[in-house]
C-alpha cells in the first residue's frame, strides 16, 4: 500500500510523524510514536510532542507552526541559557506502521524562531520554509556609522590579523563572565593585540569555540575576564576560546585600529548632526 492510499483509508491508516531538528553542529531525532523508528540512518526516539496545524492547502500556510515537547530533551536544553549561535531546521515525515512499503513523505521543512519554556513544557515556534519570502531585503542606510559587517567582504579586513587565542580558566555561575590566559600554543599573525595585554581592544568584538560553530559578542573585557553577551552552551575549563578584535564602526577605528581600512569605511562620516527640518535652521 502506498502512503497516499493509507492516508486516504478510512481503516487501514496508522499515521506516525518523525522530527527531525538539525544545526551545523548536531541533529535531534524524534517521533511520536510510541516505539523508534529507524529511517534514513537515524534512529527517531519516542518523545512526548504535539503540534499545532501545518497550514497545508490554505492560506495559513505562511504563518508558524508550534511543536509542544519535553523542556527537557537535548534540543530545548539548547536554548536553556539563551538563543544558541547556529540556527535549527526542522523537517517533518511522515509514514504509516502499518504500511508494508513503509513508504515516508517530507510532510513540512521549517526554521526556529523561538523556544520559550513553561515549567516542564517547551513550546518551539516554527516559520515555515516560505517564511524567507517574507524577509525585508537588508539596505544600506545614510548614516554615520559605518553600514558593513566588521570582517565582511566589504569591510575587507583581514580577521586572523586581529585574532588572540586564549585558554579557559573559570567560569562564572550564570557563563557570561569567563577567566581567561594566554594560549601557550597560539603563535599569532599579531602578536601585539593579545586579549592579555589590552582587554579593551576586543571590546564589542565576539569570541569563537575552536570548532567555528559557536561565537559570542564580547561586551566588555578587563584584566583577565571578559563578559559576553549569552553564556555557551556547554564550555570547559581548558577550553580554547578564538577573540577577534571589536569596532565601534566610527571613522577613527576604521582608520587608526584597523590600518587605516578608511577607504572601505562603509558609513557617511560628513552627514549633518542637526536635522533642520525637526530643530530649525538657527539653532
Amino acid at each position: 500500500m502506498t502512503y497516499l492510499a493509507a492516508e486516504q483509508s478510512a481503516e487501514s491508516g496508522s499515521p506516525v510523524e518523525l522530527y527531525l531538528f538539525q544545526n551545523p553542529e548536531s541533529e535531534f531525532a524524534y517521533t511520536s510514536g510510541n516505539l523508534p523508528v529507524i529511517f534514513g540512518g537515524r534512529t527517531y526516539e519516542p518523545t512526548p510532542l504535539k503540534r499545532t496545524s501545518t497550514g497545508l492547502g490554505s492560506k495559513k500556510a505562511s504563518s508558524q507552526m508550534t511543536v509542544t515537547m519535553s523542556s527537557d530533551t537535548e534540543f530545548t536544553n539548547r536554548y536553556i541559557n539563551g538563543v544558541p549561535s547556529s540556527s535549527d531546521t526542522l523537517t517533518i515525515y511522515r509514514r504509516h506502521l502499518l504500511d508494508g512499503d513503509s513508504e515516508t513523505i517530507v510532510y513540512w521543512v521549517g526554521s526556529v524562531a523561538t523556544v520559550t519554556f513553561q515549567s516542564d513544557i517547551a513550546k518551539v515556534a516554527i516559520n515555515p520554509a516560505s517564511a524567507v519570502l517574507e524577509q525585508s531585503i537588508p539596505r544600506r542606510m545614510y548614516s554615520y556609522p559605518c553600514n558593513h559587517v566588521l570582517y565582511d567582504a566589504l569591510c575587507t579586513i583581514n580577521k586572523e590579523l586581529y585574532r588572540s587565542d586564549v585558554v579557559v580558566e573559570a567560569v562564572s555561575s550564570d557563563g557570561t563572565q569567563i577567566t581567561f590566559s594566554d594560549d601557550p600554543t597560539w603563535g599569532g599573525l599579531s602578536a601585539t593585540f593579545r586579549l592579555t595585554q589590552d582587554p579593551s581592544f576586543f571590546n564589542a568584538g565576539y569570541v569563537q569555540t575552536d570548532d567555528g560553530f559557536r561565537y559570542r559578542m564580547i561586551l566588555s573585557a578587563v584584566g583577565d575576564e571578559m563578559n559576553i553577551s549569552i553564556a555557551f552552551e556547554t564550555l570547559e575549563v581548558g577550553q580554547v576560546l578564538k577573540a577577534y578584535a571589536g569596532c565601534n564602526h566610527s571613522p577613527a577605528h576604521c582608520h587608526d585600529k584597523f590600518s587605516k581600512n578608511i577607504s572601505n569605511f562603509g558609513g557617511f562620516p560628513h552627514v549633518p548632526i542637526k536635522n533642520p527640518f525637526s530643530t530649525g535652521v538657527l539653532k
